[in-house]
């Protein structure tokens, strides 16, 4: 047997069908389009399935909208439910319509076969601060209940929980203060909302600052490494200088030194030179005294020499 349930959000359908033993295989859920298509065209696949139509009363569907207008919630409710009471009256479709507040998952279960369990119904939850809204449809949009009580005419329920107008208490001044409470707190969320919100501007703006710090952070960073790379080689630079100074220093003192021993050596040099030159002059002195001397000497020998010769000619 194969059940093809509709009306309801998958998510919703599956806390509601979860919560009790699962004994029954080929459970789907199918969007409502698909389901109306099946109803009006009674085009089941085989006859082994079963159709289920789930739904829930305009007020537990309004509690549960999040994402879109309470106004266009329930126009989706009651177009919803109108296409639904419309096809279940004019087609011979086997169909059972079926409150998920006021029955449990097992319950269903059993009428096709499983076992019933003593499970706690959904609306078995914390105390509702809107509990007066049945009252207050009932007040201000009447059509909604008719729709409901419609639904609840036709559904499948345990004995003595079907949900009508005849059930539910007038309004009290003990629900118009609930109400005026509840307008407080809705507006204080809201403030509290708006409050978050800027929070997260503020929190958002925050982030981007932190953002660029960091950028500005690591780059600055970067920029302190390559000054300290830029410091370490400037002091490398320095100390070789430093030290081919101190090499030059030094090799300035050495020559400054041999210079001076150099000077020093010339002057010597030069003074043995001089006297050299006075001696080599005294020395030339005498030997040209010696050659006068000695041109003389024979210039008289030569005269004596001549005289001899002619006295021994004569002779």
């Amino acid at each position: 047997m194969k059940i093809l349930f509709s009306g309801l959000e998958a998510s919703i359908f599956e806390g509601w069908w979860s919560a009790t033993e699962n004994t029954i295989d080929h459970v789907s859920i199918v969007p409502s389009s698909v389901f109306f298509d099946l109803l009006q065209n009674n085009s089941l696949p085989n006859n082994a399935t079963r159709l289920v139509w789930l739904y829930r009363s305009p007020w537990e569907t309004i509690n549960q909208t999040d994402d879109i207008q309470i106004s266009v919630a329930l126009k989706n409710w009651q177009s919803l439910q109108k296409i639904f009471l419309e096809l279940s009256r004019t087609n011979n479709t086997s169909v059972i319509a079926v409150n998920i507040d006021s029955t449990s998952s097992s319950n269903l279960k059993g009428i096709y076969g499983a076992p019933v369990s003593n499970a706690i119904l959904s609306e078995a939850r914390l105390p509702n601060p809107l509990n007066f809204l049945p009252e207050l449809f009932d007040a201000f949009a009447p059509h909604y209940w008719d729709i409901l009580e419609s639904l609840e005419s036709v559904s499948w329920t345990p004995r003595g929980t079907s949900l009508f107008r005849s059930n539910v208490d007038s309004l009290k001044e003990d629900d118009f203060f609930k109400l005026l409470n509840t307008l407080e707190s809705v507006k204080k969320v809201r403030n509290l909302e708006q409050k978050l919100s800027q929070s997260e501007f503020k929190n958002s703006e925050l982030e981007k600052k932190i953002t660029i710090y960091e950028g500005f952070s690591e780059k600055l960073d970067s920029t302190q490494i390559q000054n300290s790379n830029l410091e370490n080689a400037l002091a490398y630079e320095k100390a070789r200088t430093l030290k081919a100074e101190l090499n030059l220093s030094e090799l300035m003192g050495v020559s400054t030194s041999r210079i001076q021993e150099l000077e020093h050596q010339n002057k010597l040099l030069s003074a043995q030179l001089k006297m050299t030159q006075g001696e080599l002059l005294e020395h030339y002195d005498t030997v040209g005294k010696y050659d006068a001397i000695f041109e003389m000497s024979s210039e008289t020998l030569h005269r004596a020499n001549l005289a001899l010769q002619a006295g021994l000619h004569d002779a």
